[in-house]
């Protein structure tokens, strides 16, 4: 098998695993923070930095955590959680908060899986096979933890929503991408 390819397969297998292993613990919450949600989103992190370390893939594309232009980075991550405060003036601020820096965490370690490491590993590919091969993974692993997949406000048959959810999960992919590419920074796509 090749290099880049294996990469590629052991990390999906890794982040799968690691997910659908959290998947099956019982509910865990703390006040508004869903622990079984956030060890979910961990799944890609953990398998892209174990990756990085034993498999030795590269950055080949330069990202990092604040990118080119670090102020803007912190500012596009600001920028949200101001938002969502403001428009929520009903709830406890500090609810709010924590709520949202639980969706931040929990964004973060799915986008460190897909743009930072699956990203670079894929880097040898064209753009739109790139992003397709990464929506299909990312539906992929979705699918193995969300119990309903209605749950997403979404009422297809099921023969209709695997293949919708795929190309929309490779076009946002392909916009993801872009945005890492421009910037060099895995914050924009996880705010």
């Amino acid at each position: 098998m090749n290099k880049k390819l294996r990469d590629v397969f052991v990390y999906f297998a890794v982040a799968f695993g690691l997910t659908f292993l959290a998947s099956q613990l019982p509910d865990l919450a703390i006040g508004p923070c869903n622990i079984k949600l956030l060890l979910c989103g961990f799944g890609p992190l953990v398998s892209g930095l174990l990756c990085y370390r034993l498999l030795k893939t590269r950055n080949a594309i330069g990202i990092s955590l604040l990118g080119t232009r670090p102020v803007f980075s912190v500012a596009v991550c600001i920028v949200p959680l101001m938002t969502f405060s403001l428009t929520h003036t009903k709830h406890d601020l500090t609810v709010i908060l924590v709520y949202a820096l639980m969706q931040f965490v929990y964004c973060f370690g799915e986008e460190f899986g897909w743009r930072h490491y699956l990203q670079n590993a894929t880097s040898f590919m064209n753009e739109w096979m790139q992003s397709f091969l990464i929506g299909l993974l990312w539906f992929s692993w979705h699918y193995s933890f969300l119990e309903d997949m209605s749950s997403l406000g979404i009422d297809l048959p099921a023969l209709i929503f695997p293949p919708i959810m795929i190309v929309l999960l490779s076009l946002q992919s392909f916009l993801f991408g872009m945005m890492v590419k421009r910037t060099e920074s895995i914050l924009f796509p996880a705010a």
